[in-house]
């Protein structure tokens, strides 16, 4: 891309150079990673277990209270792919080797079980996003597979298909479905399609505060629009809160709209694109009241067969005061400028087409002291099982996230 990483980083160009580690600068010039940016360096984790190498990962979650990091797999519905396909949580282990070394070793799989205790079988479930509950479970969301296998789960509308809501409990069984609003259900049979798209749902959770303090409160974040907004507003996402209760009851308690930003033009992918897919990929709240949001989009050359672009872009954002309105958002990073970079890691990423692939799980991981391992933001790719594509963990170092970046909303304090 002909753009320059200080033309890309908006606000963040304004953190001054000693923000940036010493101990990593002797390696700014043969290094293609940028002198100004929001990190202090990168690196790719070191996956250490044959399955997870290969399986389709699609969300990560750092639990605090265990210092483990968990990962979900989606599905493909082929049954040509033997165990690997089915719908499961990882549980991870991180070990640290100074100056930038990260290995991240499986400790357990947990395969998804329905009601009946019996693992969900390829076709069944599509897992996106997860959170750990009050209860000592998990929330799962998870999209449809038109045309899979099914053992015939109902959800709350009284169909098998649609995007889902699944409580799980320690031992990963379903305990309860999310009873979906009506805006989020999908017509009935021989009617206009609304609600959420089948390929298409909640594609992120986050954490929110509740109400009362009771029930367990969670953001959920579309991929892309509802069935019913695509024409009028193609790149829009929705953010909304609810409250959950044990029994899958879902209150709203306010919704929000997050805009994607434009596709980029010919001249930056380099070719007229014919084919695209694109939205929200990931979210994760960082600490301070404002969010990570990645946004991801998928090119192929309209004259190339087989050459497609990968666009990785990661957006600090807040959520206004007013219900309705739009999520506010600046840029923090391209992170497809990274692949220069990449290149140099291995031999794997100087073949691939696409080093920044497939991008969908975001976690950050807190500083030990221990360990001296510094406060790392991960950024997971999923293969969607094609061995065209690869699954990698890439990691950014003492991430900045600046306080009081966003200016004041008008009205907020009256």
């Amino acid at each position: 891309m002909a753009r320059s990483w200080l033309l890309l980083f908006g606000p963040i160009i304004a953190l001054p150079v000693s923000l940036v580690d010493c101990a990593h600068r002797s390696r700014e010039a043969a290094s293609p990673l940028p002198v100004v940016r929001p990190f202090a360096d990168a690196g790719v984790a070191k996956l250490r277990d044959v399955d997870l190498n290969f399986n389709g990962l699609s969300s990560l979650f750092w639990d605090a209270r265990s210092s483990k990091l968990w990962a979900i797999t989606d599905d493909t519905g082929d049954p040509g792919r033997g165990s690997a396909s089915l719908p499961r949580l990882y549980r991870l282990r991180l070990k640290w080797r100074p100056p930038l070394g990260l290995e991240i070793i499986n400790e357990a799989t947990f395969p998804i079980q329905n009601k009946d205790g019996v693992p969900y079988a390829m076709g069944e479930l599509d897992p996106e996003a997860m959170l750990p509950t009050p209860w000592g479970g998990w929330l799962v969301s998870s999209e449809s597979i038109p045309g899979g296998r099914r053992r015939g789960l109902v959800v709350s509308n009284g169909s098998t298909e649609g995007a889902k809501l699944l409580l799980l409990d320690a031992q990963m069984r379903v305990t309860a479905l999310g009873k979906l609003p009506k805006d989020f259900k999908a017509a009935p049979k021989g009617q206009p399609p609304r609600g959420l798209n089948p390929k298409n749902g909640w594609e992120s959770l986050v954490p929110a505060e509740c109400p009362g303090k009771k029930g367990f409160c969670f953001g959920a974040i579309t991929e892309g629009p509802l069935f019913q907004e695509a024409d009028q507003f193609p790149d829009r996402s929705r953010w909304t809160q609810f409250r959950l209760w044990p029994d899958g009851a879902l209150e709203t308690l306010r919704e929000n709209f997050y805009e994607a930003d434009p596709h980029p033009t010919p001249q930056v992918l380099g070719f007229r694109p014919s084919r695209f897919d694109r939205g929200v990929s990931d979210v994760l709240a960082v600490g301070d009241g404002s969010f990570l949001v990645m946004e991801r989009g998928f090119y192929m050359d309209s004259e190339s067969p087989g050459h497609k672009a990968n666009v990785i872009r990661l957006f600090r954002a807040r959520l206004p005061a007013r219900p309705g309105a739009a999520v506010t958002k600046l840029l923090w990073a391209n992170i497809t400028e990274l692949e220069p970079w990449l290149r140099r890691q291995s031999e794997l990423y100087r073949k691939a087409e696409t080093p920044i692939d497939n991008l969908e799980g975001l976690a950050f991981i807190p500083a030990d002291p221990a360990t001296g391992r510094p406060p790392l933001l991960l950024l997971m790719s999923d293969n969607n099982f094609n061995p065209s594509e690869n699954t990698h963990i890439l990691f950014l170092t003492h991430p900045k996230f600046p306080q009081n970046e966003f200016a004041p909303e008008r009205g907020a304090n009256r």
